[in-house]
């Protein structure tokens, strides 16, 4: 098994950071719902990477980064700076896990990324609080048709991707195609 004690140490604080940073950037994308959005998804992300923690059905590697990632709490509010850098972080981080933990354990850590930035996007509706009928049609048709056609990236029930701002979807756009797992277009609401 791969661990943390095979990155090498200027990889290191990056990618440990990297679980929390996904998640600020992308609350950081839609700043539309004020402190009480911050707050939300805030408490989305933490909740989703100790989730990660206390998860023994994925790749020892990704829950062993999760729980450095909740040991070094202190350092988050230093690693909300420079949010603009996390996709290229993410790339970089993506090419070096592939030759150093391998596919496996680099695709199931991408995975949790990808979950991290929409659990975060879910976690708060900046537009309207309620969605209409409209709005929840349509996303049932996304989900279904992501469903039928077997997405790679499956985003939850229909009736939350309303939660999911114009400015969220572009960035877990962003997010997903610097992870490799781009999010194909049909599935991103117009």
């Amino acid at each position: 098994m791969t661990s943390l004690a095979d990155i090498s140490t200027d990889k290191h604080q990056t990618l440990i950071a990297l679980p929390y940073r996904v998640g600020m950037w992308v609350s950081f994308s839609d700043l539309d719902g004020g402190a009480e959005a911050e707050e939300q998804e805030l408490q989305a992300c933490e909740a989703m990477i100790t989730a990660y923690v206390e998860d023994f059905c994925k790749s020892e590697f990704s829950q062993e980064l999760m729980e450095q990632t909740i040991k070094h709490r202190h350092d988050w509010s230093i690693w909300k700076s420079d949010l603009d850098k996390v996709p290229d972080e993410c790339a970089e981080m993506l090419d070096y896990l592939r030759k150093t933990i391998g596919d496996a354990e680099t695709s199931a850590l991408v995975d949790n990324l990808i979950e991290i930035g929409f659990s975060v996007a879910l976690a708060y509706r900046e537009s309207h609080p309620e969605p209409s009928l409209k709005d929840k049609l349509s996303a049932f048709g996304r989900s279904l048709k992501e469903r039928l056609q077997n997405r790679p990236v499956e985003v939850g029930p229909y009736d939350q991707y309303v939660n999911v701002s114009q400015k969220e979807w572009a960035s877990l756009q962003i997010l997903a195609t610097a992870l490799g797992k781009p999010i194909a277009k049909e599935v991103i609401p117009r």
